[in-house]
């Protein structure tokens, strides 16, 4: 795989560097309720500074057995094999082409023959995904004009709620961002209770838009009475088209959750930049248009590289370390924490290169059961629909893994639901015809 380098997720980013917060949130006087308590340090520094044995713990046990097997197997014929697995492995997350040796791996573990035909036969297909990648992902630059953006927008609107955070949220900050990706914000009021986003979130975002307005960058603002309310305009030093929310904090969550994906495992990136390409070409990633959102197709990207895969990419994170991603935790404190710093990464057995997963990923949902079965990327499986009651007649199902509410509730249209399929059917049968991104666009 080729290197993350316009987006470098491999260092923190502080979302609150540019401008902290000097007051409490939750000593704001318009909300008596007291806060959770925090013992006053955040759940990252509160985890560094355990005894190592309980930092080990949180980690995970170490891979004992596997190091005395490796010496134990030292002079056998399966010390060769063994390297060759772990170049193979290197191979597939390095920028260079899968080869011979690694269509012949995979084609063994399935159990499949091997043809000459198949050697290299993913390697167009590839090359074109990570040079997409290269070229399309969020550079550094925007990344920084967004930040500084939010710094005034924070500015103008604590000078009448001095206590609120501002978080930049969704692609921007998840590790899947694209050169074109909108700036997603969350204004978070307070973390004592909910505020009710029908009427009470509504007051919030008709202030925060008078308390804005004087910035001259911004272009178009317009109020959004949705189900979550938000306030929309675009940022004219940018380029980007904006959306400010109130006190979502599951969308937080699942940025934190989703960064953390992207790292783990240098093939997720580039297979979520495909195939978000592919979904615009084909106008079935748009919520707003009844089809799926890009929250969603990540969604089925990470549960089909859990389980559709043999040997599997990803585990399910949320089950392995539930430590790092509670439901509760103080959300300010999400963007100074990085799990994947804490975790074993690029680790998996799978060798198959991004060309092989991205067919793969196809054929998977080409014969995917959509009435009976519900995507869950929080338990690593697929859960049954007629124990699950919310999802009950719903077209498309795939659980939130915090809320566990239904992320592609979008998609209510039989038409809609319609064309999604043949979509994905067509981009299956076109693979199979001639293995090239540009030929399933």
């Amino acid at each position: 795989m080729s290197p993350q380098s316009p987006n470098n997720f491999n260092r923190p980013y502080d979302f609150r560097q540019q401008q902290p917060i000097s007051f409490n949130p939750h000593t704001n006087s318009l909300f008596p309720t007291p806060p959770p308590q925090h013992n006053g340090t955040s759940f990252a520094n509160r985890l560094m500074r355990q005894p190592r044995k309980i930092l080990n713990a949180f980690r995970g046990p170490k891979n004992s057995n596997k190091k005395k097997k490796a010496k134990q197997s030292n002079d056998s014929p399966a010390t060769t094999s063994n390297k060759n697995q772990n170049t193979n492995l290197k191979r597939a997350c390095s920028s260079e082409p899968a080869g011979e040796s690694d269509t012949k791996r995979q084609k063994d573990l399935d159990g499949e023959p091997i043809t000459n035909n198949d050697i290299g036969r993913y390697n167009k297909l590839t090359e074109q995904i990570e040079k997409l990648t290269q070229r399309h992902s969020q550079s550094e630059e925007l990344l920084s004009k967004k930040l500084k953006l939010r710094s005034a927008l924070l500015n103008m609107i604590q000078r009448r709620f001095p206590g609120v955070s501002l978080h930049l949220v969704g692609s921007s900050c998840n590790g899947f961002a694209s050169d074109s990706s909108d700036a997603d914000f969350c204004i978070m009021i307070t973390q004592a209770r909910d505020v009710n986003q029908k009427h009470e979130a509504r007051f919030y975002l008709k202030t925060v838009e008078s308390l804005i307005r004087p910035l001259r960058s911004l272009r178009g603002m317009q109020f959004i009475p949705a189900k979550v309310p938000i306030l929309k305009f675009k940022d004219m030093v940018s380029g980007c088209e904006c959306d400010v929310n109130i006190n979502n904090a599951v969308g937080i969550r699942n940025t934190h959750l989703l960064r953390t994906y992207s790292k783990v495992d240098q093939r997720v990136q580039p297979m979520v930049m495909a195939l978000k390409k592919w979904g615009k070409a084909r106008r079935i990633n748009d919520a707003s248009q009844g089809t799926l959102s890009s929250y969603s197709l990540v969604l089925m990207i990470i549960h089909y590289l859990q389980i559709a895969c043999k040997p599997p990419v990803l585990e399910s994170l949320q089950q392995k370390y539930p430590q790092f991603f509670p439901v509760d935790s103080n959300v300010d404190d999400l963007p100074m924490f990085e799990p994947a710093n804490m975790m074993p990464c690029n680790d998996s057995n799978n060798n198959q290169s991004v060309g092989q997963l991205i067919e793969g990923f196809f054929q998977y949902y080409s014969n995917f059961s959509w009435d009976s079965q519900i995507i869950s990327v929080r338990l690593g499986t697929l859960i049954q629909k007629k124990h699950q009651r919310e999802f009950k007649d719903k077209y498309i199902s795939i659980e939130e893994p915090f809320e566990q509410t239904n992320t592609a509730r979008a998609v209510y249209e039989v038409g809609k639901f319609t064309l999604i399929k043949k979509e994905i059917q067509r981009a299956h049968q076109r693979l199979k015809e001639q293995l090239s991104l540009d030929y399933i666009q």
